[in-house]
C-alpha cells in the first residue's frame, strides 16, 4: 500500500490535488483515456467502467476523481457548482478537451495544471510544429526545438474561461524522479496517479505555483 500521496496541493473551496507514483489505496472515479477531447459525468463513469473519456466533472468528487499521466499534463477545475479533472496531452489539448462545453456547467473559479513535461524536456520535430501552427510557445536554440504545452494549455484555458485563475505545480516529470515519465523511461515508464478530491487530515498540503517560469527552468 502506498505509504501516502507524492505531492499534494490545496486548491481551495475544500478540495485537494495529490499525485501518487501507484494506485491509492482508496476508491477513485476514472475513465480510460484515450487522448482526445470527450468529458463526461462522474455518473457516467462509475455506471460504465472503461467508458472512453479524457476528462471527468462532478458536483461533489466523492469518491475522489484520478487520471493517469506520464508527462501528460493532469488540469484540476474547482468550479462554483462542481470540480473537473483533466488528462490534457498534446492530442487531447489540440482536440479541444480544455474548451469542452461540459466544463462550464461547473462555474469555473480557478484551473491547476499538476506535474507534468516542461517546455525545456519536451523536444519536437519540424513535422509536430506544424500541428499547432499558431502556437507563439515554441523556442528554438542550439539545434533544439521546443514547445511548451503548459503555456499552450494555460492560453487556450483563458481564452475559454477569462474570469478563472489558472495556476501550476511547478514540477517536470522527466526531470524529478520518481514521477514516472514516458519521455524519459520509454517503455520502461508507470504511472503517476492523479487525484482531486475532498481535503482531509493527513499530509499537510502545498500551495500551487502560479509562476510559469518555474516549469520552463526545470
Amino acid at each position: 500500500m502506498p505509504p501516502g500521496p507524492f505531492r499534494s496541493w490545496d486548491l481551495g473551496g475544500g478540495l485537494r490535488f495529490e499525485t501518487w507514483l501507484a494506485p491509492p489505496p482508496f476508491d477513485v472515479v476514472r475513465v480510460r483515456q484515450v487522448h482526445g477531447a470527450r468529458v463526461v459525468l462522474d455518473h457516467e463513469a462509475r455506471a460504465r467502467p472503461g467508458l472512453a473519456a479524457d476528462g471527468v466533472v462532478s458536483r461533489d468528487p466523492r469518491p475522489p476523481l484520478a487520471v493517469l499521466t506520464a508527462d501528460c499534463l493532469p488540469v484540476a477545475l474547482v468550479g462554483r457548482r462542481g470540480a473537473a479533472l483533466l488528462h490534457a496531452g498534446w492530442r487531447g489539448i489540440r482536440a479541444g478537451v480544455l474548451e469542452n462545453p461540459l466544463l462550464a456547467e461547473a462555474s469555473p473559479v480557478s484551473f491547476f495544471v499538476g506535474p507534468c513535461i516542461s517546455a525545456r524536456a519536451f523536444e519536437v520535430t519540424g513535422e509536430f510544429r506544424g500541428r499547432f501552427p499558431r502556437s507563439p510557445h515554441f523556442a528554438t536554440a542550439g539545434g533544439r526545438t521546443t514547445f511548451s504545452l503548459v503555456d499552450e494549455a494555460l492560453d487556450r484555458l483563458r481564452r475559454a474561461f477569462p474570469g478563472a485563475s489558472v495556476a501550476v505545480s511547478g514540477l517536470c516529470t522527466v526531470a524529478n524522479p520518481p514521477l514516472h515519465s514516458h519521455r524519459r523511461d520509454r517503455g520502461g515508464a508507470g504511472r503517476n496517479w492523479n487525484v482531486l478530491r475532498r481535503a482531509g487530515a493527513g499530509v499537510p498540503a502545498q500551495k500551487p505555483c502560479s509562476s510559469l517560469g518555474r516549469v520552463e527552468k526545470i
